[in-house]
């Protein structure tokens, strides 16, 4: 039995995604996270009045994807479900892709089965789509680390480790969960032969880069949280979380200095993010 979360924040993209995946899943919840567009609020509402099968959490602030997500995890546990499915506003499934997913998951030994706690599917990027089902391979991979949406989380799992670092608010939020499960013994596994389309959002390729050009604030969450990820797990995997550090934290430096604007701003939003991470101040950052 699974259940769906979208989660929302200023888009009417959130209706396609919902459309997606209503005839898919067991249960839908949707977590707007303090929209502001009072047409997008009227159309979830009257949309709740018509499906039984969906519910909506309005926040009263944007409290960040972590809170979301538990949010998630919790309503899940509460109606009894095994599996919740992540996803964001911009996201879409194909047809057809759960029962698919399930399939392949089914022929798994029983042992694999019982230590895993994630399936992630790939992604596939919108108007980018050259995707092909291969029913000769082997349906699954194990990786290390999963995006948040797009994923299912066996419920089961997360109620032994713990759901997702509230504190962090945004960013590295996938990165420290996925740890956390493979502490405790648990496996990620991606789906070869199911995928999901997602907007990778605003970048450009220079040189052979991908330039995302994050906002300042972004570029403070991205600091703080991987001095965060560096400190938690660390001795844990060594590669793993220098890779994490280095791409997030120098490869930034270089696409700002070379690539960016606002280089000042965005220097000086690393530089406390690096500080608050170091001195343990987490939370919610306020401009």
């Amino acid at each position: 039995m699974i259940c769906a979360i979208i989660v929302s924040f200023n888009s009417n993209k959130v209706f396609r995604c919902y459309n997606s995946i209503k005839n898919q899943v067991d249960n839908i919840l949707i977590i707007d996270n303090c929209t502001e567009d009072a047409n997008i609020i009227s159309e979830l509402k009257r949309l709740e009045i018509t499906d039984d099968k969906l519910k909506i959490i309005y926040n009263p602030e944007n409290f960040g994807i972590a809170k979301a997500l538990n949010q998630g995890l919790d309503y899940a546990a509460d109606i009894k479900r095994d599996w919740l499915l992540t996803l964001d506003h911009d996201s879409e499934l194909p047809e057809n892709s759960v029962s698919e997913l399930f399939a392949d998951y089914g022929k798994l030994a029983q042992t694999e089965k019982d230590k895993c706690a994630v399936i992630a599917l790939k992604y596939v990027e919108r108007n980018i789509n050259n995707f092909h089902r291969n029913d000769n391979i082997r349906p699954f991979k194990k990786i290390k680390h999963a995006m948040t949406s797009g994923n299912f989380i066996k419920l089961s799992a997360s109620q032994k480790t713990g759901g997702f670092e509230e504190k962090l608010f945004i960013d590295q939020v996938d990165n420290d969960f996925n740890f956390r499960l493979r502490k405790n013994g648990f496996t990620i596994l991606e789906s070869k032969n199911n995928y999901i389309i997602h907007e990778i959002g605003q970048s450009q390729k220079k040189f052979g880069f991908t330039i995302r050009n994050y906002s300042p604030l972004r570029r403070y969450y991205l600091s703080r949280n991987c001095v965060y990820i560096l400190k938690k797990h660390l001795f844990f995997d060594p590669l793993s979380v220098l890779r994490i550090f280095i791409g997030s934290i120098l490869g930034g430096l270089f696409k700002i200095t070379f690539f960016e604007k606002e280089k000042s701003r965005k220097y000086k939003h690393i530089f406390s993010g690096f500080k608050d991470g170091i001195f343990n101040n987490y939370g919610k950052k306020h401009n």
